[in-house]
């Protein structure tokens, strides 16, 4: 007699397996079982760069011989000093690893007085999922401890590179700020000998042009550059300025002033022509203004002035001039002295006090010979000259003069007595 195996049913009916929402819902189970299994119970190993890791210096942990010492930079820049790190996140399930989750310190233990030193960066996670594997720099910067010095210190200037337009001069370069504040460890400090500031550049200069933001450096009387300074507490902004002045051939002359425009004399100057190099040249058939004759000091018998070369501004002069030799010609004019009676002497308008004023003697006038006859006391007049500080009480007060004929002027200086009453 045959014995029939018994045949097993399927857990699952087969039928089942092509029912559509059945198989969505098997789907869904394994998808959740694989994102446990990888995502909960663990993961693969990943490798991550963590920067902006902000070093600390804690100063407390220096030994006692040493706790009042001060750590200064090579540069400002360093601080405060940041590590870019090699990590490894083991069995990583996608927290995010930041700068907060490591901290990094520096060992001060071997500083026991002043000097360079760069001390051991340490770096540690109290995350135990992540292994630290590498991280840059290595070491701090050196450092150099000290008592902190300062002083002020005359600034020089070099300015490099370029070049200037042709037809233009380059003048002395000149600095906006001419010094500047220092500090750092006291022992550099007092080894400064020099500080240069320097500004490089790749133009060519046809003006007068600024520079900013220059290159610091201090040195010592070797020459050596020192380091851990820093200038005007990390933010210099030293300007400078190039003059560049255009090239010109110029004929020169002299202004007046306080001379009837009809009236001004003609001059001869030496030398009338010069080769040079200037801020203003002047428009072609100008003369190049050298210096100024006031009124009060020309009369015939004081006409001859000297302008010196070096007292003028903003002009280089190629050709060799020390001084401008000035000769006005007031050929036809004479001078006439005369007493300036007190009712024809004012206070300015406007002004606060009354006055009793004497008279004023000696009162010289130039004027052509043929005016001269003419011309009286009575064509004189007078406004004195009030200080901004000045106070009731008896003064000697100088005066400006004036005159009721064209073609005249008043020579030398004139004062006059006044009571002053408030």
């Amino acid at each position: 007699m045959s014995q029939t195996k018994k045949e097993r049913r399927p857990i699952v009916s087969p039928q089942l397996w092509h029912n559509k929402r059945f198989a969505m819902v098997i789907s869904l189970i394994l998808a959740v079982i694989v994102w446990v299994l990888f995502a909960v119970v663990g993961g693969e190993d990943q490798d991550r760069v963590i920067t902006g890791v902000t070093v600390n210096f804690d100063v407390s942990t220096l030994p006692p011989t040493a706790q009042h010492l001060q750590p200064f930079w090579q540069t400002p820049q360093d601080n405060p000093h940041q590590l870019i790190i090699d990590v490894t996140v083991r069995a990583a399930r996608n927290e995010v690893i930041t700068a907060e989750d490591i901290e990094a310190f520096v060992v001060l233990g071997g500083i026991f007085e002043s000097g360079p030193a760069m001390p051991e960066i340490r770096v540690s996670t109290t995350n135990d999922r992540v292994q630290i594997i590498t991280y840059d720099p290595m070491h701090t910067p050196w450092l150099y401890f000290d008592h902190p010095g300062e002083d002020i210190f005359n600034l020089s200037l070099d300015i490099t590179g370029g070049e200037i337009a042709e037809g233009y001069f380059a003048a002395e370069p000149f600095l906006l700020q001419p010094t500047v504040q220092v500090t750092g460890p006291q022992n550099q400090v007092q080894r400064i000998h020099s500080v240069y500031a320097r500004f490089t550049h790749d133009l060519t200069l046809h003006e007068t042009t600024p520079f900013h933001g220059a290159y610091l450096a201090a040195y010592d009387q070797n020459g050596v550059r020192l380091s851990y300074l820093t200038f005007n507490g990390g933010q210099p902004e030293i300007s400078a300025v190039q003059p560049v002045w255009q090239l010109a051939t110029l004929n020169v002359g002299v202004g007046f002033a306080g001379i009837p425009s009809a009236a001004q004399p003609s001059f001869h100057i030496t030398p009338s022509q010069v080769s040079a190099a200037a801020a203003n040249v002047p428009e072609e058939g100008s003369l190049f203004i050298v210096g100024h004759i006031s009124a009060h000091e020309l009369s015939p018998t004081n006409n001859r002035f000297r302008f010196a070369a070096a007292e003028l501004s903003e002009v280089h002069f190629f050709s060799p001039v020390d001084y401008f030799e000035v000769e006005v010609d007031l050929r036809g004019y004479d001078i006439a002295s005369f007493l300036l009676p007190a009712a024809q002497i004012r206070l300015p308008d406007g002004s606060p006090f009354t006055a009793a004023f004497g008279n004023a003697a000696g009162i010289t006038v130039v004027a052509p010979e043929a005016l001269l006859a003419n011309l009286t006391a009575q064509d004189l007049s007078a406004v004195v000259v009030l200080g901004d500080d000045i106070a009731p009480g008896v003064h000697r007060l100088p005066l400006q003069i004036s005159t009721r004929l064209g073609g005249t002027w008043v020579f030398g200086e004139h004062f006059v007595t006044a009571q002053l009453m408030g």
